[in-house]
Formats: C-alpha cells, sequence, structure tokens
C-alpha cells in the first residue's frame, strides 16, 4: 500500500513553482509509467457478441419524469430546509457525458434561474480537454445558464506544496516520480471539489452527484461521498442507462455518445481499464447480480486474465481513492470501499423501489449471447 499522511511537525518551506518545473522536463516519461500503475493490462480478445449496444437500452417506464420531479422536490426540500427560497443547484461540469447529462435533467426540471453551472481551469488541462470545455461552454450557452468558471491552479499547487514539504515523501517523488503524477493527480481532483464547496458554501447553491453506477464500481469515480453532494440521481444508473437518460432529456448526441475520458490521469476511452463501457456495463450488471469472475468469463466470452485483474479493481484493489480527509494514493487495497454487490442486492428487495426496476429491465435488454 501507498499512502500518504500530512506530518505538521516536519515540513519545509520549499518553492513549489520550481520543484514542478524540474518534475516536468521528463513528464512524459512519467506519465507513461504511471498509467502502467492505475491502468490494468489490455484484454488479449473481447467477445463482441456481449457488448451493449445504446439503442437497445430501456429505462424503467416515466424514469426520465421521475428524474424531474425528484430534482423539483429535492430543490423544494433544500429551499424549506434552508429557510432560503432563493437557494440554487449547481453542477460541477466538466462536458463529460454524467455531468452534461445532469445539467440537462437540473435544467429540465428547476430552469436556468434555479441553477448554476460551475467549471474549472488549471495549469495541467491538456488540449483534448480544452476542445472538451469548448463542448462544455456551448452546452451552457445553450440553455442560457450562469456559469461560474474558477482557476484552481492556485488550490492545486497548494496540495502538492503539503505534500512535497515532506522530506520523506520528497525523498520517494524523486526515486519514483511516476508516483509525483499520481499525487498531481489526486491533487486536481481535491481542489476541484474543495473550489465547488467553498463557493456553494458562500452562494447558497447545493450541488448534484454526477456519479454513476458502473465508474463507482470499478473505482473511476473522481469524487466521493464525502463530497457534500444533496441530490444524487446517476448513481444507480449504469454508464449506458446514463446515455439513455440524456437522449430521453433531449441533450445533444455530441454529448451523449461521448467516449469516456479521465483528465487527471490523461487517459481516454478504454486506457484505463481495457474496454469501454459498452463491455463493462454488462460484466457491472453479472457482478451485481451475484456472478463471480469466473462465472463472468464463462458467460461473456471475454479474456479471463482481464476479467480476474478487473475483478480485484471491482472489489477494492488497484482503486484510486480521491477526495478523502487525508491525501492518500492506494493502489493495492481500500477498506472503506462498499461492497457493491451486497449493497446493490440489498436494495433491489424492495419490489417497488427504483433499484428493483431498474434491475429487471437490465434482464431484458443485456446481451445474452455466449462465447
Amino acid at each position: 500500500m501507498i499512502c500518504y499522511y500530512y506530518n505538521v511537525n516536519n515540513m519545509e518551506k520549499i518553492d513549489i513553482n520550481r520543484y514542478i518545473e524540474r518534475m516536468d522536463r521528463s513528464r512524459a516519461n512519467h506519465i507513461k509509467e504511471m498509467k502502467k500503475i492505475i491502468t490494468i493490462p489490455s484484454p488479449r480478445w473481447l467477445n463482441p457478441k456481449f457488448k451493449l449496444s445504446l439503442h437497445s437500452v430501456e429505462l424503467p417506464l416515466g424514469f426520465s419524469s421521475d428524474i424531474i420531479d425528484f430534482v423539483q422536490t429535492g430543490l423544494q426540500t433544500i429551499r424549506g430546509v434552508s429557510k432560503n427560497p432563493k437557494a440554487r443547484l449547481g453542477v460541477l461540469l466538466s462536458g463529460g457525458v454524467d455531468s452534461s447529462v445532469v445539467l440537462q435533467a437540473g435544467y429540465n426540471a428547476v430552469g436556468r434561474d434555479n441553477l448554476v453551472a460551475l467549471t474549472i481551469d488549471h495549469y495541467m488541462i491538456g488540449e483534448q480537454e480544452r476542445q472538451d470545455n469548448k463542448k462544455r461552454d456551448n452546452l451552457v450557452s445553450r440553455l442560457g445558464i450562469e456559469e461560474v468558471k474558477q482557476d484552481i491552479t492556485p488550490l492545486v499547487k497548494a496540495e502538492l506544496e503539503i505534500m512535497i514539504s515532506l522530506p520523506e515523501t520528497r525523498r520517494l517523488f524523486e526515486k519514483r516520480p511516476e508516483l509525483f503524477e499520481i499525487y498531481r493527480a489526486e491533487a486536481v481532483s481535491r481542489a476541484r471539489v474543495l473550489a465547488m464547496l467553498n463557493y456553494c458554501s458562500l452562494e447558497d447553491i447545493y450541488p448534484i452527484d454526477t456519479g454513476n453506477l458502473t465508474e463507482s464500481a470499478l473505482g473511476q469515480c473522481t469524487i466521493g461521498d464525502s463530497s457534500g453532494f444533496l441530490i444524487s440521481i446517476l448513481s444507480p444508473l449504469l454508464k449506458g442507462e446514463v446515455r439513455k437518460l440524456g437522449k430521453d432529456l433531449g441533450l445533444g448526441k455530441e454529448y451523449y455518445e461521448q467516449e469516456k475520458r479521465t483528465g487527471e490521469f490523461n487517459c481516454v476511452g478504454n486506457e484505463q481499464l481495457g474496454a469501454e463501457d459498452s463491455y463493462l456495463d454488462p460484466i457491472v450488471h453479472l457482478y451485481l447480480s451475484g456472478k463471480n469472475f469466473e462465472e463472468i468469463a464463462e458467460k461473456t466470452g471475454h479474456d479471463e486474465n482481464w476479467l480476474k485483474n478487473l475483478g480485484e479493481r471491482i472489489e477494492g484493489k488497484a482503486r484510486i481513492v480521491r477526495a478523502t480527509n487525508s491525501p492518500i494514493v492506494n493502489l493495492e487495497e481500500v477498506s472503506i470501499i462498499p461492497d457493491f454487490r451486497s449493497l446493490w442486492q440489498s436494495k433491489i428487495k424492495d419490489r417497488n423501489g427504483l433499484h428493483y426496476k431498474l434491475h429487471q429491465k437490465r434482464q431484458t435488454y443485456m446481451p445474452r449471447s455466449e462465447k
């Protein structure tokens, strides 16, 4: 386990900008080594017959209307509890699938005047993210929603400065600079959440969570349950269901069909887990249904070794844990990761509940082809 903790009694002041500049001289090689740590080996083969088609995905009857009602009720409840009739909802908008769907849902539910798009910039944003940001800004402009843009570079550097002010961790980063890249990614994520929470607390804005079930189960989530979200609408949905919800809500195809990107780790598409979410959704579904990974390999016909590695990721190993109270880069095991399978199966026992309805609908559209 790689785990760092602050020791306030053993810090020294350093020039953070000069340190970052020195580390950046060989950053391309450091990122290459970092990706070997955070990714799992690509599968030798995938069975295309067990790939989910977006056109086949179905949601329970009236689901999109229920989402709108839920967000409306959520805002009313927040205003009642806070005794602030002007309280608004906020979406931390990256321009990716999830945050774009949530923004569209918020717009459909409460209108542009009751919604704020929170966007961020920082010194590490690359060209692809800048292209995504243009798409994000176009969505905000089209909906006419207020956008609050913050440059979180000072917060990112403050996180890093605390870390590398510790001699023991600085020596570790000098020896293994790829670990510095992992923590730099962690610092971006933590700074994003901190900036959002600080602004929301000052302006009486209440953020909507943008996490989905597939990425939470696979350890790809950017921000965790400790981040202060009051409304969550995507957490029980597989990625394909998020895309279908976006389509049903009237979101543009260029948003709900775009590929997955993990900006902090410079990963695009299937780089991190070796497959697109159209392959990952059925695997997560089978896992939540109670199948072990030997059974999933037999059922899907995918590379068994790859599925074993994926299983270790789902069951709590080789995960990146973020938005915690201490700076953690944990690549082996995290005991606080919830048991998604037990949690899901306990929820689907309620035959009137949303999780049961989603689970039943998945039985009808998931691929069934054997290898």
